[in-house]
């Protein structure tokens, strides 16, 4: 890449940032919240805010996103696997029929999320959780970037612990690996490494080597998934009904609304209230509309707010 374009990229990018600092003067628009998020976030004052991000909020770690564009997951995984839908790869399916194929996939995007380093929002965020303005943070990203990755990999599964978690992975995560009987978790450095192949899944440590239904997985959630309670801890929900009492705002970051998962989840988590909810995306009436075209009216009566822009353009206020 030559000096030349990385200069135009960056000035692209610092004139997006200034334009976001700019749009509140400039647009007006009932639907556009980009003025209201900006305030919200700038102040002070405790705010109980809820956020839900997916793989946009960490594309711009170098992450690839859940997507149907050439460069996303499920686009790759098609042309790799010869697959005639890429979200197939995600099946459980498809792990079961194919576990060398699924272990080669899983591994690819754990390495992938060894490389890529927290963003802006990332670090934003966890202000956030500091200045108490973050309620909880939902995420459907798999990569560990929202959470200690190193801490991470040494929880082992417990009530206890699981409740006390302000990052909520609704999708499990990469950086563990669980045994699918006793549901102990392993940190996938210790595992990985050591298997350049995966014929068969490896057995648990913990468990007696002659129990075939004891090995281990990574604990990352797949449709149709049989071992869904192990991956996503159940106390998990039990915040959410609470949480959606107590909010005064929910952000929607980096989702584009394409999976029924997300759809299904924001069904889930409209509030008895009317507060404001946001969904922030640089295609945000694009994600507004594959929402719609789910939930329906659902939708009416709500406070929603698109906000056009990356996650890193509205977040990075917050470092300033």
């Amino acid at each position: 890449t030559s000096p030349q374009s990385k200069r135009q990229r960056r000035s692209t990018r610092l004139q997006k940032q200034q334009n976001f600092t700019t749009s509140a003067d400039t647009k007006n628009s009932c639907k556009d919240g980009t003025q209201l998020l900006r305030q919200l976030l700038t102040s002070k004052k405790k705010k109980n805010i809820l956020i839900v991000s997916g793989s946009g909020m960490s594309a711009e770690a170098g992450f690839s996103t859940f997507s149907s564009n050439k460069n996303g997951f499920y686009a790759k995984a098609a042309k790799k696997f010869k697959l005639a839908n890429g979200q197939d790869v995600f099946r459980y399916s498809f792990y079961q029929e194919r576990p060398h194929d699924a272990f080669s996939f899983y591994r690819r995007l754990y390495r992938q999320s060894c490389q890529s380093q927290p963003t802006l929002t990332h670090k934003a965020l966890q202000l956030m959780q500091q200045s108490g303005q973050l309620m909880r943070h939902y995420t459907f990203n798999i990569d560990g970037l929202s959470t200690d990755k190193a801490r991470l990999a040494e929880i082992e599964s417990s009530s206890d612990k699981e409740q006390e978690l302000t990052v909520v992975e609704l999708h499990g995560s990469l950086h563990q690996l669980i045994c699918t009987f006793c549901g102990t978790t392993f940190p996938t450095t210790s595992v990985i490494f050591s298997q350049k192949s995966w014929p068969k899944s490896p057995s648990c440590p913990k468990c007696d080597l002659s129990n075939s239904n004891a090995f281990l997985r990574f604990r990352v959630l797949l449709y149709d998934d049989p071992h869904a309670d192990l991956i996503v801890h159940p106390n998990h929900l039990k915040h959410l009904q609470q949480d959606l009492q107590d909010c005064k705002a929910i952000v929607w970051m980096g989702i584009s609304f394409e999976q029924q998962a997300s759809c299904e989840h924001f069904e889930r988590m409209l509030p008895a209230l009317d507060i404001p909810i946001f969904i922030v995306n640089p295609e945000a009436e694009q994600a507004l509309f594959c929402l719609q075209t789910t939930v329906g009216g659902l939708l009416d009566h709500r406070s929603i707010y698109l906000v056009p822009y990356t996650c890193d353009e509205v977040f990075s206020d917050l470092l300033v």
